[in-house]
């Protein structure tokens, strides 16, 4: 019996530290560090704009070459991070705070077009990329979708909706993930097939990804703990 409750014990303890560990980043409560020094805090009604870099819940958004907007940019009530590769944008770097090891599962992409507040043409090329101590070890071509945030799951609405992004193995385990354009990748500054409008949302970080049509799964923490607790029960019942 004691060493049964020693391993329930443990492995309760290393759930639990897994599960506080995992963030949904939203762009909503974080700090947004400003390029003139300053800090603007985000928020599903407000924006800040010559955002430096971003960060919430010990992660950092970094805009590299230019300095771009966080927070309720369409006007929809909903914060998203949202990016011009057209201003300088080289590349977004996301890490830990004081660096370490993560793993990217899921986001929604909120814009990814060349016309500028428009309809994504098809043709756009930008790359999701997983790193792992200066090793690439995937990039991922990314879904087209017109401007402004419209939902992942909007039947009624004009445009089209706004792609989920699922993740595989290879961003697991990784110290950063980048998003860069075709001249980044390509080498071709200008490159005709960059998007304008880049838009993202709602990042699950070391936490499992929702299940399709954008529906979180169910709490887990709380079906965990009825589950512990009837395992106890039944044990102490034996005993």
């Amino acid at each position: 019996m004691k060493q049964f409750l020693v391993n329930v014990t443990l492995s309760s303890a290393l759930m639990f530290s897994a599960v506080s560990n995992a963030a949904i980043i939203d762009f909503a409560g974080g700090t947004a560090h400003l390029a003139n020094g300053g800090a603007c805090a985000a928020s599903d009604t407000s924006s800040c704009g010559n955002v430096d870099y971003y960060e919430e819940d010990g992660f950092i958004f970094d805009f590299i070459g230019s300095n771009e907007f966080i927070g309720n940019y369409y006007g929809a009530s909903n914060a998203v991070v949202h990016a011009h590769w057209n201003r300088g944008l080289s590349a977004m770097e996301i890490k830990k705070a004081g660096g370490g090891l993560f793993d990217l599962n899921y986001f929604i992409l909120t814009s990814n077009t060349i016309v500028g507040g428009g309809w994504a043409s098809g043709v756009e090329e930008t790359y999701v990329e997983a790193w792992n101590g200066g090793v690439l070890l995937e990039r991922m071509l990314l879904t087209p979708d017109s401007w402004g945030f419209v939902g992942i799951n909007n039947v009624g609405s004009p445009l089209q909706n706004d792609p989920q992004i699922f993740l595989s193995a290879n961003f697991d385990a990784v110290d950063t993930v980048k998003f860069t354009s075709a001249s980044t990748v390509h080498g071709q500054p200008g490159h005709v097939h960059d998007a304008y409008c880049f838009g993202m949302d709602m990042f699950y970080i070391d936490q499992a990804a929702p299940i399709a049509e954008g529906v979180p799964a169910p709490a887990t923490l709380a079906l965990f703990g009825l589950g512990f607790m009837g395992l106890f029960s039944r044990v102490f019942r034996k005993g």
